[in-house]
């Protein structure tokens, strides 16, 4: 987790911080032949893609603990690229194996709305990683914090991933909440009736024409949306909310024995302190000449 004191950096500090580490890495020309160290932790704390629009808030990287980056952006609306999507504050933050987004409200209008969403990850004894969240409802309905990976909805109009944590060799990532639209669909399927309620909010949520409201099958609810219903898995709109990773800390294997080191003189070979000795393998004591000073 991000420390508060890390968390209100200013944007001074972290322009000096980085002007710093240009420095050390200009100031020798051995440093500039070994390139950047690598990046340790990232955060993008808000991302829209799909079919109908593409929108990205800024992503920051961190190479060490002295390199920490932090983005803000006030707030996120897309209603003027059509879509009925909305944010309050947006932030970023990283730092040595330590990365953070928050995204203070999240609304597609009565969809989804979600209150202080946090995902984080944190490199350090073994890897952590996941997601908070003070209120979030889907279609009126409240749901709380998962305890893991969860899937929201019952519709496949649309789906709400929540606390996507993956792990690979030496890294550990979490996406905090998915949102996908109308993503693989079958045209010809006809909607159940809580995909119709749904798909008024949809209607809602992309500008479309009160038509929309009246669509019985997948494919003409799609049509009154104005979109294709495009290739299987191909999301009309998705929506991530948090997206971190972070570099696992260096640390010693598990079974690597621990060995302590046995001073030696020039007279004696080292003893390896795995091996236990005994009477028949000890060496012959020697007499090393050392005097003490007398006193009285």
């Amino acid at each position: 987790m991000l420390t508060s004191k890390f968390a209100g950096a200013g944007a001074a500090a972290v322009g000096a911080a980085t002007a710093a580490v240009v420095l050390v890495l200009g100031a020798t020309g051995a440093s500039a032949e070994q390139g950047p160290a690598p990046v340790q932790s990232q955060a993008r704390a808000f991302s829209v893609g799909g079919m109908l629009v593409s929108y990205d808030s800024d992503a920051v990287s961190s190479r060490g603990d002295d390199d920490p980056q932090r983005s803000f952006v006030a707030s996120a609306d897309l209603s003027k690229l059509g879509v009925g999507l909305s944010t309050g504050a947006l932030t970023a933050e990283a730092r040595g194996h330590q990365a953070q987004t928050t995204v203070a409200d999240l609304k597609l209008l009565t969809v989804l709305q979600m209150q202080n969403v946090r995902t984080w990850c944190n490199g350090a004894d073994g890897g952590s990683a996941g997601l908070d969240f003070t209120r979030g409802s889907l279609l009126g309905k409240t749901f709380a914090v998962p305890a893991s990976h969860q899937e929201l909805g019952n519709s496949t109009l649309i789906k709400v991933e929540l606390d996507t944590v993956t792990r690979d060799k030496g890294s550990i990532s979490a996406k905090g909440v998915v949102i996908t639209l109308l993503g693989g669909n079958d045209p010809a399927r006809t909607l159940t009736p809580t995909e119709k309620e749904l798909g008024k909010g949809l209607a809602g949520l992309l500008g479309a024409p009160a038509k929309a409201q009246n669509a019985t099958t997948v494919g003409s609810l799609l049509g009154a949306l104005g979109v294709s219903a495009g290739a299987p898995g191909d999301p009309v709109l998705q929506v991530t909310v948090g997206a971190v990773s972070c570099a696992l800390e260096d640390a010693p294997a598990k079974d690597e024995p621990t060995t302590t080191a046995v001073p030696t003189t020039d007279e004696d070979e080292p003893v390896a302190p795995a091996t236990p000795v005994t009477l028949q393998t000890a060496p012959t004591p020697e007499v090393v000449p050392y005097r003490l000073g007398v006193t009285g």
